[in-house]
């Protein structure tokens, strides 16, 4: 039996249902699998082997000797995480989450292959400092990355020399794939961006035109960093699971405003609005152009003005081609829990 060590170095929130779907998927392997993580980024239904130690949750903060201490924190961590991996001795270590430079600094006293997980790592390459780091990493660090393009760049552009492979952010429809799209309202246009990585600039702009939204019979319900309460605009720090689930169902559609900077990698908001049979309205940079390369009916790109673009958007909402019933179900279809473990098993056949 494939035995995987599956660890969430990061333990970031916004993880339970990444987690919970690629371990799900990861378990079709007849694998047993072990976890190392915190109750707050792992769903109640999936079992924590070893929970981090809280000595290891120090939070990076702004200035050169909180960098520098949030780094020697993490070091450490990896440290206690490398002991438990002599321990268990797995045949393969999945990274759901890490940070670029600790990890290179301790990838090579990794003896077992590591599927890495990448989210924001790639958007970070930014930086020279980091891009260093990652370009040398162990050789036993394999890259995952959630689609091909993001492969080329890592290969192409910044030259890395590890593996790199594509795994799908695994999306499991929620509302089935013969169920038509009909949740747009002539008289009522309601947009929910719940995304953490929303521009606040964005949001700040249709905050300040609030009136206008009214105007145009239009409501947006955002994540923002305080809670506002208006006619046309409802702002909440976070939104429980119930308030979530309501706004996801009863929106027109899901507002994505995502900076020119998230390029390599993807929102999980927007996979979700997928699954809710929901389109969405997205901002451009290279993630949302690649979506619109390839599944040009389930967004739509804002390139100037949410206000100057409405009659387009409306247009677009109203429009119920077969071609949008036919993009939805080729995108679930290559995010689905069967493609994801048919790649992995290739991996895992070839070590």
């Amino acid at each position: 039996m494939l035995k995987i060590l599956y660890i969430d170095a990061l333990c970031p929130i916004g993880h339970k249902v990444f987690n919970s779907l690629t371990i799900s998927a990861l378990s079709s392997l007849n694998a047993k699998i072990t976890t190392i993580a915190l109750s707050r980024c792992m769903p109640s239904d999936k079992c924590i082997t070893y929970h981090v130690p809280d000595k290891y949750l120090v939070h990076k903060k702004l200035g050169r000797f909180s960098k520098i201490t949030y780094r020697i924190n993490e070091i450490r961590k990896f440290g206690w995480i490398l002991n438990l991996v002599r321990q268990e001795n797995p045949d393969l270590v999945v990274l759901s989450s890490f940070e670029t430079i600790t990890l290179s600094i301790v990838s090579r006293r990794f003896r077992v292959p590591v599927l890495a997980f990448n989210h924001n790592n790639i958007d970070e390459l930014e930086s020279c400092f980091k891009k260093l780091f990652f370009r040398r990493m162990g050789r036993n660090v394999n890259y995952v990355v959630f689609e091909e393009y993001m492969v080329d760049y890592l290969k192409g552009v910044i030259g890395v020399t590890n593996d790199v492979i594509s795994l799908p952010h695994i999306v499991e429809a929620v509302v089935p794939l013969d169920v038509p799209n009909n949740s747009f309202d002539n008289d009522y246009f309601c947009i929910f961006a719940p995304s953490s990585s929303n521009n606040m600039s964005l949001i700040e702009d249709l905050l300040r035109r609030k009136e206008g939204l009214a105007a145009h019979k239009i409501q947006l319900v955002a994540k923002f960093r305080e809670k506002k309460d208006f006619d046309s605009v409802v702002l909440r720090r976070r939104f429980s699971n119930e308030e979530y689930l309501s706004y996801m169902n009863s929106c027109s559609a899901v507002y994505v405003p995502l900076s020119r900077g998230f390029n390599y990698r993807v929102s999980n908001v927007v996979n979700e609005a997928i699954a809710y049979n929901k389109r969405v309205i997205i901002t451009r940079n290279r993630y949302s152009d690649f979506l619109l390369e390839n599944y040009p009916s389930l967004v739509f790109i804002v390139s100037e003005d949410l206000f100057d673009e409405k009659a387009q958007m409306i247009q677009w909402l109203r429009c119920e081609d077969r071609r949008y019933e036919e993009d939805r179900a080729r995108f679930i279809l290559d995010h689905s829990a069967e493609e994801f473990v048919k790649r992995v098993k290739k991996f895992v056949d070839s070590l």
